[in-house]
């Protein structure tokens, strides 16, 4: 009988070994700490559909991490007005409104730049504050009421995802590519009727 090869005998283990570090990752993300979306508040004003919403675990110890070494974190959120159907929603307006924060380690202070309504930076020192800034939209006008027929069903959903670090270093390209932070949210959704 032929004896199987010394690479044949490193296969289980190694399946082993796979499998339990997806295991470990996934259990992680799903884990108290994830960031996610907690409330969609959806309001109207006398022109517009307003949207409110709020994030809970949003700056991960990743994100802090690359903060204190002078990278920039670009968050966004993506927010989609559609109106449900059987087997596809039909898309009326998607939008994305983006927040950067960046740590100024010289003078200790946060600068956000905030695309929400128009283009404007805040600064603060306490990371509280920053984080109110970051993971709550406030009243954002999302849509025209002219857009919304009566009595008809409507679907807002929301997001929150990290784009690609941006940094002044010179070996950018690299820690693009090798960097393994950032998430994405589970879509968060609430129907109303107009």
């Amino acid at each position: 009988m032929q004896r199987p090869s010394p690479l044949a005998w490193w296969i289980f283990p190694l399946c082993i070994l796979l499998f339990f570090c997806m295991h470990v990752r996934k259990s992680h993300a799903a884990g108290d700490d994830y960031p996610y979306i907690t409330s969609l508040a959806v309001e109207k004003n006398a022109k517009y559909l307003v949207v409110s919403c709020s994030v809970k675990n949003g700056l991960t110890s990743e994100i802090m991490n690359a903060l204190k070494s002078g990278i920039t974190v670009i968050f966004n959120y993506d927010l989609e007005l559609t109106i449900p159907g059987f087997i596809k929603d039909q898309t009326i307006l998607s939008t994305t409104i983006r927040k950067a924060i960046k740590l100024d380690s010289i003078k200790n202070e946060y600068r956000i730049m905030l695309t929400q309504n128009n283009t404007r930076i805040i600064t603060t020192t306490n990371i509280n504050d920053a984080n109110d800034i970051l993971f709550n939209i406030n009243q954002y006008e999302l849509a025209p009421i002219k857009l919304l027929e009566k009595d008809k069903v409507y679907k807002i959903r929301t997001r929150l995802y990290t784009d690609k670090i941006v940094t002044d270093l010179p070996l950018n390209t690299i820690l693009n590519t090798f960097s393994n932070f950032g998430y994405k949210t589970k879509w968060y959704e609430v129907n109303f009727q107009y």
